[in-house]
């Protein structure tokens, strides 16, 4: 105890200490405006976070259907090298007698997800997921539940010839697969004016001929429906591509 202050006794420095511990421990505690305070910030931040979190996820989504369009178009050149050039049959019509590229036809009463089994790109692909958009939930109806993606029934004429054209039949920038409208569609293949994705919000993957793909949104193809012939409408039997 110093000498210049004999007045301090050891219980009044306890009761100092005690003192100095209860101040510090009011200092470290919140009060209720800071508290509310810490709230409302952490909420703004989650809130501009949760988009930002969407839209990657949405990205992310939309880049594993570009991924499933690049293995289609694998699985179809593969195909076609395998037999002199020509791609397998669109499955134009649930009746068609040929066996397409989806699915063998007739598939009337046995409607089912393994149908996609039969068709002449499984071999090459083997896997169910390829066939699927991952943000298509449904609900599926007819031959939605085998697959996302329809080929460009100008493969064989829209149905005019008995098997698909050859390769080099077709210019370069044709447009072979795409994600269709999420309206009630049927068969393996479309006319391109039957309509293509909104499911992705900015642009869905497509396939070209030549085996790329490339992003493509709502507007881009509603051009490309008014050129014939053009990159959809490109049916190599017809002037006009229709």
């Amino acid at each position: 105890m110093s000498a210049s202050a004999p007045w301090r006794t050891p219980e009044l420095l306890k009761c100092g200490d005690l003192a100095r511990t209860r101040i510090v421990q009011r200092r470290l505690a919140f009060t209720l405006i800071e508290l509310l305070i810490v709230i409302a910030l952490i909420s703004l931040i989650v809130s501009i976070a949760l988009p930002s979190l969407a839209k990657s996820r949405d990205s992310a989504r939309a880049l594993k259907c570009g991924v499933n369009h690049r293995q289609l178009m694998a699985a179809m050149l593969l195909y076609a090298n395998d037999f002199k050039d020509r791609p397998p049959m669109p499955n134009w019509a649930s009746q068609d007698p040929a066996r397409g590229w989806l699915y063998r036809p007739p598939i009337v009463g046995r409607l089912a997800a393994e149908a996609r089994e039969t068709g002449l790109l499984w071999p090459y692909i083997n896997s169910n997921e390829i066939y699927r958009c991952p943000m298509d939930k449904g609900p599926f109806l007819g031959t939605m539940v085998l697959t996302s993606y329809l080929m460009n029934g100008a493969m064989s004429g829209y149905g005019r010839a008995t098997w698909s054209f050859a390769i080099d039949r077709f210019r370069p920038n044709s447009l072979i697969f795409w994600e269709a409208d999420e309206g009630l569609w049927n068969d393996g293949s479309s006319f391109p004016s039957e309509g293509f994705t909104k499911r992705h919000a900015r642009a869905a993957s497509v396939s070209v001929i030549d085996g790329s793909t490339r992003p493509m949104d709502q507007t881009r193809y509603n051009e490309l429906l008014t050129q014939s012939p053009g990159p959809l409408w490109c049916a190599p039997d017809q002037p006009d591509g229709h």
